[in-house]
């Protein structure tokens, strides 16, 4: 179900396309050089939409999130503009080892 609804709510490549073409338009887009972007973040704050007039899952949300792991009572009171850090899911994706001694 919660693989579904992210089908559902992705975003289409005209929308990332979208995305090259406002950071291609930005004179100061060098000071973005370097970083992972989002296409929801960029869509914020240059202002297109996806090809249905709306936006695309964010998946910084703190909602997705719940929602995917199955959490959807939490969710459903979760503030919607609760976001995880850029920091937080960089670190996320590490791959720790573990080791039991």
């Amino acid at each position: 179900e919660a693989i579904d609804k992210s089908f559902k709510e992705s975003e289409s490549t005209e929308f990332v396309g979208k995305a090259v073409v406002a950071l291609a338009s930005d004179k100061k887009v060098i000071k973005k050089s370097g970083k992972i972007l989002m296409t929801y973040d960029l869509a914020c704050e240059y202002g297109f939409k996806d090809l249905d007039g709306g936006l695309p899952m964010d998946i910084r949300r703190v909602t997705t999130a719940l929602e995917f792991f199955g959490f959807n009572r939490v969710a459903s009171i979760t503030p919607s503009f609760l976001r995880i850090p850029l920091w937080g899911m960089h670190f996320a994706s590490y791959k720790f080892p573990y080791k039991i001694w």
